[in-house]
């Protein structure tokens, strides 16, 4: 490890990878409740 920036960078896009997956999964569940609840009410 020579050369912080390049850790540091590649460890930036490792948590913003990390925090896209979640964000993406959180969204994926949160429409399938939209779903259940418009199946409920037919």
């Amino acid at each position: 490890m020579n050369d912080p920036v390049i850790f540091y960078t590649g460890l930036f896009c490792f948590i913003m990878v990390i925090f896209g997956v979640v964000l993406t999964v959180q969204e994926f569940n949160n429409i399938k409740m939209k779903e259940k609840l418009k199946a409920k009410r037919r």
